[in-house]
């Protein structure tokens, strides 16, 4: 399967989980928004997400490693 031409930002968190900031609506177990992408200063959503989502999110979007969110 081919990767999207979508990217999707992450950062690690405590505890086992990341921060994620994306165009792109993500839903699904373990993945909670955080915020629309009203208050983001590029407009993306900002997503929490579990260790078992992000294998997932890793697998499905071309993914880069953010220094900021």
């Amino acid at each position: 399967m081919a990767k999207s031409k979508t990217v999707v930002e992450y950062m690690p968190s405590y505890g086992g989980t990341y921060y994620l900031a994306t165009s792109a609506l993500l839903e699904g177990r373990g993945i909670k928004m955080a915020d629309d992408g009203r208050n983001h200063m590029r407009s993306l959503k900002t997503y929490t997400v579990t260790e078992t989502a992000w294998k997932k999110i890793k697998s499905k979007y071309t993914t880069e490693r953010s220094k900021s969110f």
